[in-house]
């Protein structure tokens, strides 16, 4: 059974800090098989706790960014070759394929 969730729902999830991680794929394309969005938990010097969204497209690492606070949805995060040009997470949501999603009362830490 696959999970569905919409574009809109998701980010208003992440953004708000309802969702804690969410762990996709992209559809016939192997290189995002392994993806994820998470919510990551920083305190500050002077104890000021900050919500940093990090987006970790592939396992080595090599495609990763974090956004302060929300999710930048104009940011192309996906390179689909040579001959393509970079994608937003809008532009290929209907390739995505859920594996899973946290809430974030389900969840107690995020992954580094």
């Amino acid at each position: 059974m696959s999970i569905l969730l919409s574009y809109n729902d998701f980010i208003s999830g992440i953004n708000s800090y309802e969702i804690s991680r969410f762990e996709f794929s992209i559809d016939d394309y192997s290189h995002y098989k392994n993806c994820q969005i998470f919510l990551k938990k920083t305190i500050t010097p002077n104890n000021k706790i900050v919500f940093l969204v990090s987006v970790q497209l592939t396992l080595d690492k090599t495609e990763f960014i974090s956004f302060y606070k929300k999710i930048r949805e104009d940011y192309k995060l996906f390179y689909f070759g040579r001959n393509s040009e970079k994608k937003t997470l809008k532009q290929v949501w209907d390739k995505i394929i859920i594996k899973k999603i946290v809430y974030s009362k389900d969840f107690e830490e995020t992954a580094e």
